[in-house]
């Protein structure tokens, strides 16, 4: 298997043989995968509540404030997941 090209956990690259950074570097990009799946799991989430509100919304359940409200609130939320992600990646370089 390729080492990974990213280095281990504290930015060194990986030697030949050194299985205990190798073990580092797969960790520190299991994390960044799973960081990726929940960010992606979210964007999901929020997609599906929008949509959801906006059909409450044209069937007159919901007002017009409401659905800004959320709308404001769920791009709010992408921004802090993408930035959170990001820098949880970068503590790990």
């Amino acid at each position: 298997m390729p080492t990974p090209t990213g280095g281990g956990v504290g930015g060194a690259a990986v030697q030949e043989g050194d299985w205990i950074a190798l073990m580092g570097a797969y960790f520190k990009q299991g994390i960044a995968m799973l960081g990726l799946v929940l960010a992606a799991a979210s964007f999901i989430a929020i997609v599906i509540g929008a949509m959801q509100n906006w059909k409450s919304y044209s069937e007159g359940r919901l007002t017009l404030g409401e659905l800004k409200q959320f709308m404001v609130v769920g791009v709010i939320v992408i921004a802090f997941i993408v930035l959170m992600v990001s820098y949880a990646s970068e503590v790990l370089a």
